[in-house]
């Protein structure tokens, strides 16, 4: 694994993009309906609580830096405890492909292509993703750092072309928001976007250098764009228009025109937001298919496959979209506040009490000991796990286990 190196801009790169991704295009109408002309300091409200969460994650990377986080997970906690947290954290980025892949079929469904069935969409994307992610984090990190200047120019031309529209009018009243509707409205994108990106620790082991200052600067550079989003959302569309969209941006995308020539761009815009949908589920699913390569010692990262069948499979836990976004909005910072803040708090105080930390910080690499048939085992299991889902989906009663732990969550009033 430490042969395979990626640079610090990508790292920075990757960064960004994962926490783009689809919060992009999905968070923006929540904060406007819920903060009004106020809603561009949403992100930056979240963004400072998950900069802070990620430094407690580099304080603690930076005592196993030959580590993931599936390594550090053994390493500290020993192989039964730190195994069954490490298992948790493959199922966690499992959840958020399966999230990620969902997102992906109900933007299609609604806004282009309403009588194909969503798992049409959700199986495309994970071919391809399956196969960036069994060639490797270098395949993965070239890719983002290719695709994501594409992004990034296209969002900046729509906005250019329709400055035309903006009213300063639509942004008034200022800083009408109070800290506690501001903390309520922020809680959700602690957990969705920023505390997901826990998983691009899983690819510290492959870069040496200022991988802090990328780390950090990608989560500053992505929170600073959803605020000037949201920013120009509002000034363009107003409060009582973004609030009604689920998806503001492509509302604005369907209205720009460059005459006398180009009319009707929404087609070509969600490509790009497809382009940054793929690049998200490909980080996810590459975390989720290291974090069982690690753990189980394989050599190979053919185990994506039936991972991603899994992951197909996850995405049709809710029945709709007003059924995931309401499970966002009441269970996300809840859901995700043990793999952000618990479980690594739990491991920065035991790597404090480490007398060494260095001295034990070989990486899980693949054992050498019947590498074929261990392989096998894994990749079997993964396929019965995947085929047991489906399964349950054909019989009329899916695997749900999100909806069940939100069910559990809202007994306890969470």
């Amino acid at each position: 694994m430490n042969k395979i190196r990626i640079y610090p801009f990508q790292l920075f790169v990757l960064t960004v993009s994962y926490t783009l991704g689809t919060a992009f295009f999905l968070r923006p109408g929540g904060w406007i309906r819920r903060a009004g002309p106020d809603a561009w300091m949403v992100p930056l409200a979240a963004g400072a609580v998950g900069v802070a969460m990620a430094c407690l994650w580099l304080f603690v990377a930076r005592r196993y830096p030959e580590q993931s986080l599936v390594g550090v997970c053994v390493r500290l906690a020993g192989p039964w405890a730190g195994g069954a947290v490490a298992l948790l954290y493959v199922f966690y980025f499992l959840q958020v492909s399966a999230w990620v892949v969902r997102n992906l079929g109900d933007f299609m469904k609604l806004s282009l292509m309403p009588k194909t069935p969503l798992t049409v969409f959700h199986l495309g994307f994970l071919v391809i993703a399956c196969y960036a992610v069994r060639n490797g984090a270098e395949t993965v990190s070239r890719t983002t750092e290719s695709l994501l200047s594409l992004i990034l120019f296209t969002v900046f031309s729509i906005f250019v072309f329709m400055f035309g529209e903006w009213n300063w009018e639509r942004l008034q009243p200022f800083f009408r928001i109070g800290f506690r509707r501001l903390a309520e409205t922020a809680a959700p994108s602690v957990g969705f976007p920023f505390t997901e990106t826990i998983a691009i620790w899983m690819f510290f082991p492959y870069i040496r250098k200022r991988r802090e200052a990328a780390f950090l600067g990608g989560l500053a550079a992505a929170t600073v764009l959803l605020a000037v989003a949201t920013f120009f959302t509002v000034g363009i569309l107003g409060v009582p228009r973004a609030s009604r969209a689920i998806y503001p941006f492509f509302t604005i995308a369907q209205e720009m025109q460059i005459p006398p020539f180009f009319e009707h761009l929404e087609a070509t815009v969600s490509i790009v937001l497809l382009v940054g949908i793929y690049l998200k589920l490909s980080i996810a699913l590459f975390a989720a298919v290291e974090g069982v390569r690690q753990l189980f010692r394989l050599n190979g990262r053919t185990v994506a496959w039936p991972l991603g069948a899994l992951v197909a499979g996850l995405a049709l836990q809710h029945h709709n979209i007003l059924e995931n976004l309401e499970w966002d909005s009441r269970h996300t910072f809840a859901f995700m506040l043990p793999f952000g803040l618990i479980f690594p708090l739990a491991l920065a105080m035991i790597a404090v009490f480490r007398v060494n930390p260095r001295a034990d910080a070989s990486s899980l690499e693949p054992a050498d000991a019947r590498p074929g048939r261990r392989y096998a085992i894994a990749v079997a299991v993964a396929g019965i796990f995947a085929l047991a889902q489906w399964a349950s989906i054909w019989a009329g009663r899916p695997f749900r286990p999100v909806v069940w732990i939100g069910d559990w969550l809202s007994r306890w009033g969470l």
